[in-house]
């Protein structure tokens, strides 16, 4: 294989203009997809997790303390970002253009990076391909705008994992070493979900030093080992003196990896592999490539051993949990998974794929390794032409903003609010601890949770009620018709906003 990226890499030195070409050809596809998504974050209505995220950072910002004022199971990081609009900014509704404006720079950082490791492990051709594929890809692209963790998780993961390939090739020096572990330990203390790749990285650095040195050259970067590891788990173990090890723990990694979802594991897989951009169907084929190569010969350049176990793991970690949860029968309580569930895995496909189209390539002669190459870069230029449509309506974004001012107006500064999270006021106090949408999970994994809203009410007294958050209490009959009585009896309906109520 080594031989096979040596001689495509001699391709595109001795095919010059034929590179250029294909560049360009790559480059207008991502202008395309720079306009496709900017056109989609000013319109595409928001997201509930949009409007916890920028409601969290509001609460933060107003002196509220995370995991003990107010409930949440995502760590803090991202809400530091939003924390940050708000100081400089002020309290308005423009948060959302600046959190999908930090997306949506952090997808096409996260598409550099990705170039940059694809050129380092396949060379300038797998590199090209694997940012190609992953940014031409629709799903990344949509899970690219909505504002959540994800967007930093993925920066810091590739930026660690390319700080480390460089640095583990040469001779891991302790500033290398820092770097890789301190990108690593922010990527997973942004969001978890990196971890599974992480630890395929792990996997992959053990297997190919022990096969090839022996224990020998682990033992002669002890130091650097050592230093990365310090500064892996620094970010990682922060927080939990911050916020208290009980606390969040059972927030952010006990609650927050039990969401139980309905899950069919090879749905939305196989839709990636075949309604996502043209080139995933290689996937089965890059399958048989690397499974035969790591079989045939322990000595498979540690470039495909690499791409294999990091989409191998992000796999496992897609589908791990909800399978167990499956076989072990426990309900679901929150529909189907989340499209960003499956970010990381796409941005691993794509390098999994990338490098078996560069062992591909390796087997042509030059006339029809244009024509595959052309055609590919082609096709995912079409790919990215057709038009959404959402993006002459403006109504989705449009009509969420202008029900957040409205509510605003309608609730004094000092007063309260109860309901759910997507039609949350954003810049008012809640009446309750538990202010979003995960209660019947909380309860599912505690059977013995009870929570007295009535007495919350009772004490916080809030301005304005929505009655679909009585909705959220269908795992505890008993509560919700208590509060619905203290409701009917305490709170007038809203002119022109069913479902609403204000005190009486």
């Amino acid at each position: 294989m080594d031989k096979l990226i040596e001689t495509v890499n001699l391709f595109i030195e001795e095919n010059k203009k034929q590179w250029l070409i294909l560049r360009i050809i790559v480059g207008f596809g991502l202008l395309l997809v720079l306009i496709n998504v900017i056109l989609q974050a000013v319109t595409m209505g928001l997201d509930p997790d949009e409007i916890e995220h920028a409601h969290a950072g509001w609460l933060m910002f107003k002196g509220k303390v995370i995991y003990q004022d107010f409930y949440e199971n995502h760590p803090p990081i991202h809400y530091l970002f939003i924390m940050f609009y708000y100081k400089f900014f002020g309290e308005n509704t423009s948060v959302f253009f600046w959190t999908r404006a930090l997306m949506v720079t952090n997808f096409f950082i996260s598409i550099t990076l990705l170039y940059l490791i694809g050129k380092e492990l396949f060379g300038s051709l797998g590199g090209l391909l694997a940012s190609m594929i992953f940014s031409f890809n629709r799903l990344a692209q949509n899970i690219a705008i909505v504002s959540r963790p994800d967007g930093f998780m993925l920066v810091t993961l590739l930026g660690g994992i390319y700080c480390f390939l460089r640095a583990w090739k040469k001779e891991f020096y302790s500033y290398q070493a820092i770097m890789a572990g301190l990108l690593l330990g922010l990527s997973f203390s942004a969001h978890p979900r990196g971890g599974f790749v992480i630890i395929g990285l792990a996997i992959t650095t053990l297997y190919i030093s022990i096969s090839q040195y022996g224990i020998k050259q682990i033992w002669e970067r002890k130091k650097g080992l050592f230093l990365f590891a310090i500064f892996y788990f620094l970010p990682i173990f922060l927080p939990f003196f911050i916020y208290g090890f009980k606390t969040y723990y059972q927030a952010v990694y006990f609650a927050g990896t039990r969401v139980v979802f309905y899950y069919e594991p090879w749905e939305k897989i196989w839709l990636i592999l075949t309604q996502s951009f043209a080139i995933f169907p290689l996937a089965f084929i890059a399958l048989g490539i690397y499974s035969y190569e790591i079989i045939k010969n322990i000595k498979t350049p540690k470039s495909y051993v690499l791409a294999f176990f990091l989409t191998l793991t992000s796999f496992v970690g897609l589908t791990l949990w909800p399978i167990i949860r499956q076989l072990k029968g426990l309900e679901s309580v929150r529909g189907p998974m989340p499209d960003h569930n499956y970010y990381i895995f796409i941005l691993t496909l794509s390098l999994f794929v990338s490098g078996s189209f560069v062992w591909v390539v390796g087997q042509l002669d030059l006339r029809k390794r244009l024509i595959v190459l052309y055609l590919i870069c082609i096709l995912g230029v079409v790919s990215n032409l057709r038009p959404r449509y959402w993006y002459f309506s403006w109504t989705g974004l449009k009509t969420n903003l202008e029900f957040i001012n409205k509510a605003n107006l309608l609730i004094p500064e000092q007063e309260t609010y109860l309901g759910v999270i997507s039609n949350n006021p954003v810049f008012r106090k809640d009446a309750t601890y538990f202010w979003h949408d995960d209660l019947a999970f909380i309860k599912n994994f505690d059977p013995n949770f009870h929570h007295d809203f009535v007495a919350d009410l009772e004490k916080n007294r809030p301005f304005l009620v929505n009655q679909d958050f009585l909705n959220l209490l269908n795992f505890d009959p008993i509560e919700k018709q208590r509060l619905k009585e203290y409701i009917e009896k305490n709170y007038h309906p809203v002119k022109n906003m069913p479902n609403f109520r204000i005190r009486n």
